[in-house]
């Protein structure tokens, strides 16, 4: 199966853009092309969790909290004295010195953050993949993809946890 008509399955009612489970077997989407296949035997498990789906998600909230700190560490350094201005004009210096910088941050912090309902799929060889379901939860069939994971996966292979 080409990549290019896996990806035209939009109509499966579990596709979204990171993976597609498909007659016994999983496609793992980056880019938007095709990744890895995995057979449904080489799965060991999938756990339905709230998490994190980047890979070190403590170092994206050191360098949001970083990115975020960085315009308040710049403010003497451009002129800025906070203890003779008044807060609001403080207020508008930090925004206007730093907004991008902690804007980066908040974002960096927010995808950090175990707040994002993921799939964790354990592959037999030791890997793991984390991909976001927030398309399945739009879409109000959560409850019907972990049946549909219990049915072909078997129900010991399937978790759900904080959802």
């Amino acid at each position: 199966m080409h990549a290019e008509r896996i990806l035209e399955q939009e109509d499966n009612p579990f596709y979204t853009r990171d993976f597609l489970f498909e007659n016994g077997t999983l496609f793992l989407f980056r880019r938007g092309s095709l990744d890895r296949k995995v057979a449904y035997e080489n799965i060991v498990g999938v756990c339905l969790r709230k998490g994190s789906y980047l890979k070190r998600p403590g170092l994206a909230l050191l360098f949001g909290f970083g990115f975020l700190a960085l315009p308040v560490w710049i403010l003497p350094s451009v002129g800025v004295n906070p203890i003779g201005l008044s807060f609001l004009l403080l207020i508008f210096k930090f925004f206007r010195s730093g907004l991008f910088v902690a804007a980066i941050g908040i974002y960096m912090i927010y995808n950090g953050l175990p707040v994002h309902t993921i799939v964790e799929i354990k592959t037999s060889d030791g890997s793991v993949f984390r991909c976001p379901i927030s398309t399945l939860v739009r879409k109000r069939s959560v409850e019907p993809f972990v049946a549909f994971l219990q049915n072909e996966l078997g129900p010991s292979r399937v978790q759900t946890r904080r959802l």
